[in-house]
Protein backbone atom coordinates (compact mmCIF):
# COMPACT_ATOMS: atom_id res chain seq x y z
CA UNK A 1 0.00 0.00 0.00
CA UNK A 2 1.47 3.30 -1.12
CA UNK A 3 0.96 6.39 1.02
CA UNK A 4 -0.15 9.42 -0.92
CA UNK A 5 1.29 12.74 0.12
CA UNK A 6 -0.99 15.55 1.15
CA UNK A 7 -0.72 18.50 -1.26
CA UNK A 8 -0.14 21.18 1.38
CA UNK A 9 0.80 23.73 -1.29
CA UNK A 10 -2.58 23.31 -2.97
CA UNK A 11 -4.40 23.59 0.34
CA UNK A 12 -2.43 26.73 1.23
CA UNK A 13 -3.20 28.20 -2.19
CA UNK A 14 -6.94 27.67 -1.70
CA UNK A 15 -6.80 29.11 1.82
CA UNK A 16 -5.09 32.22 0.42
CA UNK A 17 -7.78 32.41 -2.28
CA UNK A 18 -10.53 32.11 0.34
CA UNK A 19 -8.97 34.80 2.54
CA UNK A 20 -8.51 37.13 -0.43
CA UNK A 21 -12.15 36.85 -1.42
CA UNK A 22 -13.20 37.16 2.23
CA UNK A 23 -11.36 40.49 2.48
CA UNK A 24 -12.78 41.45 -0.91
CA UNK A 25 -16.34 40.86 0.27
CA UNK A 26 -15.64 42.84 3.42
CA UNK A 27 -14.29 45.76 1.38
CA UNK A 28 -17.23 45.67 -1.01
CA UNK A 29 -19.54 46.07 1.97
CA UNK A 30 -17.33 48.78 3.51
CA UNK A 31 -17.46 50.78 0.29
CA UNK A 32 -21.22 50.32 0.12
CA UNK A 33 -21.09 49.14 -3.48
CA UNK A 34 -24.05 49.08 -5.77
CA UNK A 35 -25.83 45.66 -5.97
CA UNK A 36 -25.04 45.69 -9.71
CA UNK A 37 -21.33 45.59 -8.84
CA UNK A 38 -21.82 42.77 -6.37
CA UNK A 39 -23.75 40.64 -8.88
CA UNK A 40 -21.17 41.44 -11.54
CA UNK A 41 -18.39 40.29 -9.23
CA UNK A 42 -20.15 36.98 -8.66
CA UNK A 43 -20.56 36.49 -12.41
CA UNK A 44 -16.93 37.39 -13.13
CA UNK A 45 -15.69 34.95 -10.50
CA UNK A 46 -17.89 32.26 -12.03
CA UNK A 47 -16.36 32.97 -15.43
CA UNK A 48 -12.84 32.89 -13.99
CA UNK A 49 -13.59 29.57 -12.26
CA UNK A 50 -14.86 28.15 -15.57
CA UNK A 51 -12.17 29.35 -17.94
CA UNK A 52 -9.20 30.23 -15.75
CA UNK A 53 -6.55 32.44 -17.29
CA UNK A 54 -8.56 32.96 -20.49
CA UNK A 55 -10.81 35.38 -18.58
CA UNK A 56 -8.16 37.50 -16.87
CA UNK A 57 -8.63 40.36 -19.32
CA UNK A 58 -12.41 40.33 -18.81
CA UNK A 59 -11.98 40.38 -15.03
CA UNK A 60 -9.41 43.20 -15.15
CA UNK A 61 -11.69 45.23 -17.46
CA UNK A 62 -14.62 44.71 -15.07
CA UNK A 63 -12.48 45.65 -12.09
CA UNK A 64 -11.13 48.77 -13.77
CA UNK A 65 -14.62 49.82 -14.82
CA UNK A 66 -16.08 49.65 -11.33
CA UNK A 67 -13.04 51.13 -9.61
CA UNK A 68 -13.33 54.17 -11.90
CA UNK A 69 -17.06 54.25 -11.23
CA UNK A 70 -16.31 54.11 -7.54
CA UNK A 71 -13.93 57.03 -7.84
CA UNK A 72 -16.46 59.23 -9.58
CA UNK A 73 -19.88 58.08 -8.44
CA UNK A 74 -20.61 55.78 -5.55
CA UNK A 75 -17.52 55.13 -3.42
CA UNK A 76 -18.57 56.37 -0.04
CA UNK A 77 -16.74 54.36 2.59
CA UNK A 78 -19.10 54.13 5.52
CA UNK A 79 -16.49 54.18 8.30
CA UNK A 80 -14.08 56.70 6.84
CA UNK A 81 -16.36 59.66 7.38
CA UNK A 82 -14.49 62.87 6.65
CA UNK A 83 -11.14 61.34 5.77
CA UNK A 84 -8.95 63.31 3.40
CA UNK A 85 -9.13 62.52 -0.34
CA UNK A 86 -5.56 61.17 -0.48
CA UNK A 87 -6.40 58.49 2.05
CA UNK A 88 -9.53 57.47 0.15
CA UNK A 89 -7.53 57.35 -3.11
CA UNK A 90 -4.84 55.24 -1.44
CA UNK A 91 -7.48 52.86 -0.09
CA UNK A 92 -9.07 52.53 -3.54
CA UNK A 93 -5.65 51.80 -5.04
CA UNK A 94 -5.06 49.18 -2.35
CA UNK A 95 -8.42 47.62 -3.16
CA UNK A 96 -7.51 47.53 -6.84
CA UNK A 97 -4.19 45.81 -6.06
CA UNK A 98 -5.92 43.26 -3.81
CA UNK A 99 -8.61 42.59 -6.42
CA UNK A 100 -6.04 42.14 -9.18
CA UNK A 101 -4.13 39.71 -6.98
CA UNK A 102 -7.17 37.58 -6.23
CA UNK A 103 -8.16 37.62 -9.91
CA UNK A 104 -4.83 36.02 -10.73
CA UNK A 105 -5.12 33.60 -7.80
CA UNK A 106 -8.50 32.41 -9.05
CA UNK A 107 -7.38 32.29 -12.68
CA UNK A 108 -4.70 29.73 -11.82
CA UNK A 109 -6.51 27.89 -9.01
CA UNK A 110 -7.56 24.91 -11.12
CA UNK A 111 -4.09 23.42 -10.81
CA UNK A 112 -4.49 23.32 -7.05
CA UNK A 113 -7.88 21.68 -7.43
CA UNK A 114 -6.39 19.05 -9.73
CA UNK A 115 -3.68 18.34 -7.14
CA UNK A 116 -6.50 17.66 -4.68
CA UNK A 117 -7.88 15.13 -7.22
CA UNK A 118 -10.89 17.15 -8.34
CA UNK A 119 -11.95 16.80 -11.96
CA UNK A 120 -12.78 19.75 -14.23
CA UNK A 121 -16.44 20.09 -13.23
CA UNK A 122 -15.75 19.56 -9.53
CA UNK A 123 -13.05 22.24 -9.75
CA UNK A 124 -15.46 24.75 -11.27
CA UNK A 125 -18.13 24.06 -8.66
CA UNK A 126 -15.61 24.04 -5.82
CA UNK A 127 -13.96 27.30 -6.85
CA UNK A 128 -17.33 28.97 -7.37
CA UNK A 129 -18.57 27.87 -3.95
CA UNK A 130 -15.28 28.90 -2.32
CA UNK A 131 -15.18 32.38 -3.84
CA UNK A 132 -18.89 33.17 -3.62
CA UNK A 133 -19.00 31.87 -0.08
CA UNK A 134 -15.95 33.90 0.94
CA UNK A 135 -17.30 37.12 -0.61
CA UNK A 136 -20.68 36.58 1.04
CA UNK A 137 -19.13 35.82 4.44
CA UNK A 138 -16.89 38.89 4.12
CA UNK A 139 -19.93 41.01 3.28
CA UNK A 140 -21.82 39.74 6.33
CA UNK A 141 -18.80 40.04 8.64
CA UNK A 142 -18.71 43.74 7.78
CA UNK A 143 -22.45 44.04 8.45
CA UNK A 144 -22.11 42.29 11.82
CA UNK A 145 -19.10 44.30 12.91
CA UNK A 146 -20.63 47.63 11.92
CA UNK A 147 -23.94 47.18 13.78
CA UNK A 148 -24.37 49.97 16.26
CA UNK A 149 -21.50 52.08 14.95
Amino acid sequence: MKLQSIPYGAIGYLIALFLGYLVGGYLLAAYNVNPFILIGNYLITLRLAQTGSDSISLAIAWLSMWIWGAVFVWAKPLRLGVTNPQTVAFLLLSCWILATGIIFLLAFAKESMYKLRFNKHQSIYGLTILTWGAMTIGWYVYQWTSIGK
